[in-house]
Formats: structure tokens, sequence, C-alpha cells
């Protein structure tokens, strides 16, 4: 008898990868929005008026006439970067033509605009109502106080808004731009190489249609998932990312 003796199955080069892809693009990604930092609290918006009495005892007025109630928050450069996220629940499902509800987030400190930064509303993809969340701003504060923070309506829109919250974390981490790219160029070249690979089978002949069929979604589901963080990353003003918002919100303080 022959004792054969079986080589350590090696990994593949394809599979390390696609995994270090994974964990350095959309993990990372998902990591630093959602998990960075620790919650200073979840307030909520409500009342629509013109003017509102802030922190230090002033009434102040807003031009569009639909500002919430101010919320007052202690904050410090020790919780540098603050991030304020938007939480809802939102009604109606994404069709042409919709208008999106267009709001402005203000923070004030003693009734001077330390932050003046738009974003709109948008619906979700399903009919009725959908949990929506996303980030307003991250700000870099110079100055300890306490500040007030609006939420006013600038134009209304046809997107139904149940409740609406807005999230303070501090410390927040936004993601590091050069680390997201390189692990969708990961993630990106080793699908493309599994790709080429299963597709030139030995002896010239065609790959069967349920395994193109199989690799064609996956190479759509990767396109989809780099296209999402591509955008993500060049969204216009209103909807700038964390790293973006960070570097316009920091120019806009103490002018």
């Amino acid at each position: 008898m022959e004792n054969a003796t079986e080589a350590p199955k090696k990994v593949p080069i394809l599979a390390i990868m696609v995994v270090t892809g994974v964990v350095l693009g959309p993990v990372y990604l998902f990591y630093c929005i959602t998990f960075g930092g620790s919650q200073v609290g979840t307030y909520t918006i409500a009342g629509a008026a013109s003017k509102w009495p802030l922190s230090d005892g002033k009434v102040h007025a807003f031009p569009s006439g639909r500002a919430a109630r101010p919320i007052a928050l202690d904050l410090n450069p020790a919780m540098n970067p603050i991030r304020l996220n938007w939480v809802g629940t939102v009604y109606g499902p994404r069709a042409p033509g919709v208008v999106y509800n267009q709001y402005r987030a203000s923070l004030l400190l003693r009734g001077r605009t330390v932050l003046a930064t738009p974003f709109s509303v948008e619906p979700g993809d399903k009919p009725g109502a959908s949990h929506n969340w996303f980030t307003i701003a991250v700000v870099n504060l110079q100055e300890a106080g306490r500040y007030d923070l609006v939420i006013e309506q600038t134009s209304p829109g046809d997107i139904g808004v149940g409740s609406m919250e807005v999230e303070i974390r501090r410390n927040a981490l936004t993601p590091v731009e050069p680390v997201l790219w390189v692990g969708w160029g990961l993630l990106a070249t080793g699908v493309v190489l599994f790709l080429f690979r299963e597709v030139r089978t030995p002896g010239g002949k065609s790959a069967p249609i349920w395994r193109l069929g199989y690799l064609i979604a996956v190479a759509l589901l990767v396109c989809a998932a780099i296209l999402g963080s591509f955008v993500y990353f060049f969204l216009p003003e209103s909807q700038q990312p964390p790293a973006l918002q960070n570097r316009a919100a920091s120019a806009n303080l103490h002018r």
C-alpha cells in the first residue's frame, strides 16, 4: 500500500483579496458610521415657529417660519468630532417627480450661528412607512458652551414625515478615504479575477448558463456596493458624507 500524504490546502489568493476588501471597504464604512464614538443623546424634533427663545434667553428669528423647538446641548472641544444624525419615519416610495423635503440644521452659540448645513429627507424604497437614518453633519467645535441646535424646514416636499429625532454622538469616527478605496479596489479586483477564472473552463467549453447567471449576479452586487460607496463620497453639499461635512463644517466655525 502506498501511503499518500495529503498536501496542506492553500488559501486561495483570491479569497484573501475578497475578504480583505470586504473588511476594509463596506465593513469598515458601516462600523465608522454606525458604531463610531459614543452617544450623547437622542432628542425629539418638534414644533414649528418663526421665533424661539434660545439658551441665553434671547429670542431668535428664523426666516423659514418653520423652525422646530431649539435643542439645548452642552458641548465642548473634547467631544470632537461630533456627529449629528437624523433619525425618523418617512412615508411613500421613491418615484419620478417626487419632491424631497428640504431642511436646514443650525448650531448656535449665544445666538451666533457656528454651523448651518442643508439636508433633504428622502423616502424609503417600499410603499408605506420606513425607518430612515443618515448623517446631517460632523463638526469640530473650538469653544465649550451651551449650544442650540435648530432644525427648520426650508421647503416642503411630497414626503410624509412621521417621528423625527436627532442623535448626537461624540468622538465620532470618520472613514479614511484611502483605506476605503484600497478595500473597494481589492474587492473589485478579486471578484473580476474570480469571474475570469470561472468562465474559462477546461477544453475551451462554455460555462453552464446557471454558473454565468450566478457570476453576473455577484458582479452586479459588487458593482452596486462600489457605486454606493462612490456616491456616498461625492454627494452634493446637502447630503455630504461625514469626511466632507467635517471639512465644510470646520470651515464655517467661528467665521
